[in-house]
């Protein structure tokens, strides 16, 4: 996931400049699929056409952690009116 951050960014919780992560994840074919705020912080999905995913959150000070990353994610469709009744 966030292979080629530096060791201290690693050994500190996985967090590093968002530039840095944001390289990090491009380099693995991930990119941003949602992104919202949770009070002063951004939260971003980002996914591979693989299923692999990261879930990250940036602090107001550019530094980006991840919170969790895994694999097999896919899109699920709006529901439909027969799935409202």
């Amino acid at each position: 996931m966030l292979v080629g951050l530096p060791a201290t960014a690693q050994a500190q919780q996985q967090c590093a400049p968002h530039q840095v992560v944001v390289d990090a994840l491009g380099k693995h074919g991930e990119r941003v699929i949602q992104r919202g705020l949770v009070n002063d912080h951004m939260l971003e999905v980002w996914r591979a056409d693989d299923g692999g995913f990261t879930i990250v959150i940036t602090r107001p000070d550019k530094i980006t952690c991840a919170i969790a990353s895994g694999r097999s994610m896919h899109p699920v469709p709006p529901p439909t009116s027969e799935d409202k009744s």
